[in-house]
């Protein structure tokens, strides 16, 4: 990648998902453990947290999706990790060749 940063495996980003929700993971865990401990009602409170949840992070992936949209609108394309920069060469070592004008990496073909 142009910044040099190493990509995530599936587990990092997995971890780094679980660890930045961790509050809204709780929110629902813990009333649904109370709910089974003390009263199938306090499950209810978990409903209601997991629905407001889901409704944040819909709102949220159409927010990104519009703001997305305007810039390509714009002109102004935002920067994807794996793209190449201004100033960087495609076919350095260790970094994807991308394709002309998409901005999405093309794998060459090798003959055998």
């Amino acid at each position: 990648m142009a910044e040099g940063k190493p990509r995530c495996t599936r587990q990092e980003t997995a971890v780094a998902w679980a660890s930045t929700h961790a509050g809204e993971l709780a929110g629902v865990a813990v009333p649904l453990a109370a709910g089974a401990v003390v009263s199938p009602w306090v499950c209810l409170l978990s409903v209601g947290v997991a629905g407001v949840w889901a409704r944040h992070e819909i709102l949220l992936a159409r927010r990104a999706r519009a703001a997305r949209h305007r810039a390509v609108a714009g002109g102004r394309v935002p920067e994807l990790p794996g793209m190449a920069h201004d100033g960087d060469s495609p076919g350095e070592a260790g970094q994807d060749e991308t394709a002309p004008g998409t901005g999405r990496p093309h794998r060459r073909e090798v003959s055998r």
